[in-house]
């Protein structure tokens, strides 16, 4: 009875232009418009170029130059002396550094790092009132003899100077001088570069020792709004250039600050 049933049923669809299957039918989906998916790769793109036109009209309609100050020369020179007295297990008043990593046994304080915080002064007396702090660290990194590695910022706050400075670079112990890099700074030493000569001033035993540091900086004297904007399918890039001076104050220097926007 039931296959008279089935074979009945199968009749009737026949007739009707359908086919008995037990699957069920898959749902079908309309093609993909390629078009659309470009577009919608794309819009990011577009809105990203809109918002930076934008941004870039309103720079052009603000002055096109930002001097830092009208009496501040674009080229600076400054000599202080850096004092360092190592933490030795009971100067906890006098200390300015310890040490926070200790030197392994490959000879030459090789692995130890030290933070610290001191003085800087106008001459080489400890006891003179400090013009700024510098706040940072060195370590020693060579195995065949004593090279320290700086990073630290000169944080100035008197009447004379207000802003950082920001210095780093090896400092190879044994050589006479040596010259570390000022990689940036702020206030008034606003994105400052140049140079820093160390020249030790004077050694006392493994805790005590003061460096003189001359200085020579070029200070960002004015920022030029000109933009070059490119655009990849990668990356979008962005080109700020600004001027400073040479280190003999005459012949302007154009510095370049490349940007990339996600």
């Amino acid at each position: 009875m039931t296959q008279i049933h089935l074979s009945l049923r199968q009749h009737i669809l026949k007739r009707k232009g359908h086919e008995l299957t037990d699957e069920p039918k898959k749902q079908k989906f309309p093609p993909i418009n390629k078009n659309l998916v470009i577009m919608e790769k794309h819009s990011s793109n577009i809105l990203l170029i809109f918002l930076l036109l934008i941004i870039s009209c309103f720079f052009f309609l603000s002055d096109s130059k930002k001097i830092i100050k009208p009496d501040q020369e674009p080229c600076k020179h400054l000599v202080l002396y850096y004092h360092d007295i190592l933490y030795n297990g009971t100067d906890m008043a006098n200390a300015t550094s310890a040490a926070s990593a200790n030197a392994t046994n490959l000879g030459f304080n090789f692995g130890k790092l030290i933070v610290f915080d001191d003085p800087i002064t106008k001459d080489n007396h400890l006891l003179s009132t400090p013009v700024a702090r510098a706040q940072g660290f060195y370590f020693y990194d060579m195995k065949r003899t004593y090279n320290a590695w700086f990073a630290y910022t000169l944080i100035f706050n008197s009447s004379e100077y207000n802003g950082t400075i920001n210095i780093m670079g090896a400092d190879m112990i044994n050589q006479w001088t040596r010259d570390l890099s000022v990689v940036g700074g702020t206030g008034d030493f606003f994105m400052a570069r140049g140079i820093a000569t160390f020249s030790t001033d004077t050694v006392q035993g493994d805790y005590y020792f003061r460096l003189r540091m001359d200085i020579k900086l070029q200070i960002l004297i004015e920022f030029e709004k000109r933009f070059h904007l490119t655009f990849s399918s990668h990356k979008n890039t962005i080109l700020i250039i600004y001027n400073t001076q040479d280190a003999n104050c005459k012949n302007t220097i154009p510095f370049y600050h490349i940007g990339f926007l996600l």
